[in-house]
């Protein structure tokens, strides 16, 4: 009985050795990644783009341990393995030491270019944390390729270590931002970090030991020939092309689902590990035991989540919006992973399979995240993704049932029909863009039709569909030339005419006749009714329809989307549809100006005829409107919306220029500029903003000039580009009697321009009797507690208010705006010209945000008790 028990627990040792070591080490590379990205954002701006553009470095690290895993296992010998690994990690550590043996920032490439962030950032990360984390990658992997050699009852399949593996990258992620983020500084949790490390890598090398002392055969299952009888066959290149679009898609959809959040709340750890974390959970489910029962559960519930999130996006709330996008993404990922496993080969083959797994992350990420923001004017690689994931739904068999079709087809006219709408454009021209339509769609069933058509000869006719629509758009330009909308339009088009002819449906031929019929006439009865005047103006039909039409048609596409779940071809198809349809709907704005850059997506949208003004342009970033200017009538250098006379800002900073008879005014965050239009003419103004981009439209004459407040009214300002807590710290000019600080990125919040240690060197660089501006405004965070906890833990003077904007739905003229003002003491700001809507800010308890402490969890939760 006493030696069944021993030889049980033999058997027993090396699975809770194996899994505690992968454990620790997976904690370990996801409590770096938010770390890292947290000591990194502040140099960039607080930028979005820092996490997604360090997790491509993450990711790239991580094939290149998977890549060392692999090659390592050619080595016949544990032995030499283990001496090899010992090498590899004792760089690491030596990595380490050269910081004092501690994770730090390298200085290596001086400070972040505002031209060039992400490959400051991309070199700063390999230099700082390169190694170690590259040596960490190879645990996984290598340790399950040693335990397929350890002789434990279940060897002969140690995938599933890989859930241990993904379990511990959880808890890491829950902890950092709960439990670590809260209770220890940043230097605290990098010289923890750094010790850790070199325990994980005892324990690594004590595993592999293990494994050597219990007599592992001395060549390793990736080496051994063929002819053994114990190898597989090697997986055809086919088989490798799954592995990598079932591991890029979801890599490439939990980017994009984390910069919406990280865009419209803020740029921090606790709101970056929730997408992750769901990334991870889907790899734990898919890779776990009996996980392939619940495939038809997950390919039924991600078209539906997939069509809430479609109608969820017709709203502007970012609180129905972000659960149905946490949903959809959950799901989608967790459909791609479940192919993924259900795919993989034996053990012999494991280190390859997750080479190959890690070359597709790698690639989904770095085209969201490096190539996506070079290549897009807006975030079009989310939709993309969507589509591809939709792909992985499993086929129906049979034919497409009539009821299907026509949702198909309904959906197809619909989007046609939304842009002309919605855009007036009722005249000839719609009507040839029409009739490319019907071609179109007509060119498609043909090729998807008839047994007589062979694949090749529809593959010809629906290349033919689209360049055919290609020149009727282009001829409809008149200039040759495509507007934004018009690319959207041919790339949706043409890409639904591939994707639902690689669907081979053979019951649209009667259905599409019928409908593309159908749209043809009601275009033609919207243009003859224009013309005759019997539908009203243009504006004033598209003003009606616009908003109406939208609903109609995510609705039906959605309908048809649940129709064709079976079906993954046309649904991929239906998503693209769906999201052409909504940035056509977009684009009713009057877009003017759309560009991207590492900071986010900026547009200017022009009103021509809503205003008796003039013409009115609106600066969005991202979601939220950053600025607006008259750029024609009288009212061109009256600063509107925040900035207005009568708003807390512009009140504010009136106040404090109009103190002295020439004041230096300093702002950070330049946005349209219109802040410079409430200096007075004698006044020096100083601008720090971190986007080249906006400095080229409100500043240059790059980009036509979008915005003229700055050039208008302080035309000798000085500008300096990068991070304001930089640009800050070697400011050498006169002292600032008035700073503003309202640089936001969307809705989100850089945090490290209102820490403690921020407001100190703010303070630092005033005259005497200077004071600081902080626009406090936010949808989702009270930070108005936030900054009074900073000022009570300096010991300076504020005063806050919130006040109610004057005519928003009406000119843009005034916008309701939360304001603190700090100043060196209490006197100072007590002496300020301000209404009785101001009062002192609150006297609160708890600690304050510090370079070292930041907590955005608990203004999220006093913004909802307020």
């Amino acid at each position: 009985m006493e030696s069944r028990i021993l030889r049980a627990q033999a058997a027993l040792s090396p699975t809770v050795v194996f899994a505690t070591v992968m454990f620790a080490s997976a904690c370990l590379i996801f409590v770096l990644q938010p770390m890292f990205a947290r000591m990194a954002t502040p140099l960039l701006g607080g930028a979005p783009a820092v996490w997604n553009t360090s997790m491509v470095f993450f990711q790239a690290a991580l094939l290149i341990g998977y890549l060392y895993a692999h090659g390592l296992q050619r080595v016949r010998a544990i032995s030499a393995q283990l001496t090899i690994h010992a090498g590899v990690l004792a760089l690491g550590c030596a990595a380490l030491a050269v910081g004092g043996y501690n994770v730090d920032v390298s200085g290596l490439f001086g400070a972040p270019r505002p031209d060039a962030p992400t490959s400051w950032l991309l070199g700063t990360l390999a230099v700082s944390v390169g190694a170690p984390y590259a040596a960490l990658s190879a645990t996984a992997p290598l340790l399950q390729a040693w335990y397929a050699r350890s002789g434990a009852s279940d060897a002969h399949d140690p995938y599933h270590l890989y859930a241990a593996s993904n379990l511990g990258s959880l808890i890491g992620l829950a902890a950092y931002p709960t439990l670590i983020e809260p209770t220890l500084g940043l230097s605290v949790q990098a010289s923890v970090w750094a010790w850790a490390f070199a325990l994980v890598a005892v324990g690594v090398l004590g595993a592999g030991a293990m494994v050597a002392m219990r007599g592992a055969p001395s060549i390793s299952p990736a080496s051994r020939p063929a002819a053994t009888g114990v190898s597989s066959p090697s997986p055809t290149w086919r088989s490798r092309a799954i592995w990598i679009a079932a591991a890029a898609v979801p890599s490439s959809l939990l980017l994009g689902a984390t910069n919406h959040i990280a865009t419209d709340v803020a740029s921090a750890p606790f709101l970056w590990v929730v997408p992750l974390a769901l990334y991870l959970l889907t790899f734990v489910i898919a890779f776990g035991k009996g996980a392939e029962a619940i495939r038809p559960a997950v390919a039924l519930l991600q078209p539906i989540s997939l069509a809430a999130l479609l109608v969820a996006m017709t709203s502007n709330g970012f609180w129905i919006v972000l659960p149905t996008s946490l949903a959809c993404f959950f799901l989608s990922a967790l459909l791609c992973h479940l192919a993924l496993a259900s795919a993989r080969p034996s053990a012999d083959r494991l280190t390859e399979f997750y080479l190959f797994v890690s070359l597709g992350g790698v690639l989904g990420g770095a085209a969201t995240a490096l190539i996506a923001p070079t290549v897009f004017d807006d975030v079009y690689e989310y939709p993309l993704a969507l589509a591809a994931a939709a792909l992985f739904l499993p086929r129906r068999a049979g034919p497409m049932p009539l009821q299907a079709a026509l949702l198909v087809l309904a959906a197809a006219v619909a989007t046609a029909l939304l842009y002309p709408i919605i855009e007036s454009a009722y005249d000839f021209a719609t009507l040839v863009n029409a009739a490319g339509f019907v071609a179109l769609g007509l060119l498609v069933v043909a090729a998807s039709g008839p047994d007589a058509v062979a694949r090749p000869a529809g593959m010809v006719l629906s290349a033919g569909a689209a360049a055919g629509a290609m020149l009727i758009l282009l001829w409809q330009g008149g200039d040759g030339q495509l507007s934004r909308m018009e690319i959207i339009s041919v790339v949706a088009l043409s890409g639904s005419a591939l994707l639902i002819y690689l669907g081979r449906s053979r019951a649209l031929m009667r259905e599409a006749t019928t409908m593309m019929a159908v749209a043809l006439v009601v275009t033609t009865l919207l243009v003859a009714g224009s013309r005759l005047g019997l539908l009203g103006s243009k504006s004033q039909l598209s003003f009606m329809l616009g908003g109406q039409l939208i609903i109609i048609v995510i609705g039906v596409t959605a309908a048809a989307l649940l129709a064709n779940r079976g079906r993954p071809y046309t649904a991929a198809a239906l998503v693209l549809a769906a999201f052409a349809a909504l940035y056509a709907n977009a684009a009713q704005r009057g877009i003017i100006f759309q560009d991207r850059s590492f900071f986010g997506v900026t547009r200017v949208i022009a009103y021509k005829n809503a205003f008796p003004d003039g013409v009115l342009r609106v600066m969005m970033h991202g979601t939220t409107i950053h600025g607006a200017q008259f750029a024609t009538g009288t009212r061109v250098a009256e600063p509107l919306t925040y900035y207005h006379p009568d708003t807390g800002l512009g009140s504010a900073i009136l106040a404090g220029v109009r103190r002295h008879e020439r004041s230096n005014l300093g702002i950070i965050g330049l946005g349209t500029g219109s802040a410079a239009c409430l200096a007075q003419p004698r006044d020096t103004v100083t601008i720090f903003e971190i986007d080249p981009m906006v400095v080229d439209f409100s500043v240059g004459q790059g980009k036509g000039g979008v915005f003229s407040y700055v050039p208008r009214c302080a035309p000798g300002a000085r500008v300096i580009l990068g991070d304001a807590r930089l640009g800050m710290r070697d400011y050498q000019g006169p002292p600032l009697d008035v700073l503003l600080v309202d640089a936001f990125s969307s809705d989100a919040v850089p945090s490290h321009l209102l820490t403690r240690e921020a407001i100190a060197l703010y303070l630092s660089k005033m005259a005497p009797d200077g004071i600081v501006i902080l626009h406090l405004s936010n949808r989702n965070l009270d930070l108005v507690n936030e900054a009074a906890r900073v000022a009570r833990t300096g010991g300076w003077g504020a005063l806050w208010a919130d006040i109610e904007g004057g005519s928003v739905g009406s000119d843009y003229t005034s916008f309701s705006t939360t304001v603190m003002v700090i100043a060196q003491t209490q006197a100072v700001v007590d002496a300020l010209e301000l209404g009785e809507e101001w009062e002192p800010a609150p006297n609160l308890s708890g600690r304050a945000w510090s370079d070292e402490y930041v907590n955005l969890v608990r203004p999220l939760i006093e913004k909802f008790d307020r």
